[in-house]
């Protein structure tokens, strides 16, 4: 066989494999092995008519509207909670070190349930993850006002909500990164991640400025109530 024949050869099979690939997740897709995120209507598929046409603008989809409006509210929810958690414990007369310790609680999921929480979102139903997972950080969020009505929330009850918390996140990101191909189709994916991006970005800038109002208008504690609701809110 000559240079020019074998490697010929093997880009022929590279496009099988690719071709294969492709027909493997568009299969999954219509037979419902991968699941759809909450908010949109299941009968889009990749490569299908419903799919956005390329070039089209992506705002201009109800669907796509929807997934970016839930997660904005998840990166909004989860700025606040990086604010009102340190601030509550401030509040109580907690050090600046144990203060400091809640960023790094809600960090360590991603390195802990990075890998699983990725699997996880291939092989389960993209809105019964994200779903879960929005519905397990409002409970932890809303634990800390419910608390509050009663005394100040204990520091072990603080650092747990900060760690369930992060761990939500993880797994509503893995599920949301996956489910962009569903919503706008593989003509548009990169658009569809750049509007992901973007919509992320600007919830975890105007968390934080939100949380700052809202901890000097009804305390740390309460603040936590938003971000509960917002959350409740994006799991619809």
């Amino acid at each position: 066989m000559s240079r020019s024949t074998a490697i010929s050869a093997h880009r022929g099979g590279g496009e099988h494999a690719r071709e294969g690939t492709y027909e493997a997740y568009r299969s999954a897709l219509e037979t419902g092995v991968l699941g759809w995120c909450p908010g949109w209507r299941p009968a889009r598929h990749v490569g299908s008519s419903g799919a956005i046409p390329a070039g089209a603008t992506l705002l201009g989809d109800r669907d796509m509207r929807l997934f970016l409006a839930a997660q904005g509210l998840d990166s909004l929810a989860i700025g606040v909670a990086g604010v009102a958690l340190p601030w509550l414990l401030l509040s109580e007369g907690h050090s600046v070190g144990l203060a400091g310790l809640v960023y790094p609680v809600t960090i360590v999921p991603f390195v802990v349930f990075g890998l699983p929480a990725g699997a996880l979102g291939d092989r389960l139903a993209w809105r019964r993850v994200m779903y879960a997972s929005h519905a397990t950080q409002a409970v932890a969020s809303a634990s800390i006002p419910l608390w509050a009505l009663s005394g100040p929330p204990p520091l072990a009850l603080v650092l747990t909500a900060a760690f369930v918390v992060g761990s939500g996140r993880v797994f509503a990101d893995a599920a949301a990164f996956g489910a962009v191909a569903s919503v706008v189709g593989p003509e548009n994916f990169i658009r569809g991640q750049s509007a992901l991006s973007a919509v992320w970005s600007i919830g975890f800038l105007a968390g934080p400025a939100l949380a700052g109002l809202l901890v000097a208008a009804i305390g740390p504690s309460f603040a936590l109530a938003a971000e509960a609701s917002a959350l409740v809110i994006a799991a619809r």
